[in-house]
């Protein structure tokens, strides 16, 4: 179960929690933080504060109950784009197993990278559908 921000009641400062149990924000903010592949920089951004703020979070200080209100009211699927670095659509080719379960590799277009607790991942594009797959399935071809 992933880590959530939650508010008792209306008013409140909002809290980490996993579980139903309630997190210190150190812990909290750290694990939310890894667990949305997101670094420092990043969580700063979503939040409106410098990283070194963030830094100060995950070394104990206490995130404002503005920055952790704006986190709690941000759905879950705008989080998950900031943990993407977005690039220039490029070609590349990926194998064919990963999307379709065929042989050889398909003719794609690479939109975004990003590193996770698995490993390297990609975000492409094939027949109009994106797709993640591990990065060493994925080969670049210069055009």
């Amino acid at each position: 179960m992933r880590i959530k921000i939650v508010q008792k009641s209306p008013g409140d400062t909002p809290v980490f929690a996993k579980n139903g149990e309630i997190l210190d924000s150190k812990d909290g903010i750290k694990e939310f933080r890894r667990e949305r592949n997101l670094s420092t920089s990043k969580l700063a951004e979503i939040c409106g504060v410098s990283r070194r703020t963030v830094e100060g979070w995950e070394g104990g200080k206490n995130p404002s109950k503005a920055a952790l209100t704006t986190l709690m009211n941000i759905p879950e699927e705008a989080i998950e784009k900031y943990s993407w670095n977005y690039t220039d659509a490029k070609h590349c080719q990926v194998r064919a197993k990963k999307i379709n379960g065929g042989q050889g590799y398909l003719d794609c277009r690479l939109l975004a990278w990003r590193s996770s607790r698995g490993g390297r991942q990609v975000l492409i594009e094939y027949d109009g559908e994106k797709h993640v797959v591990p990065y060493n399935h994925v080969r670049m071809q210069i055009l």
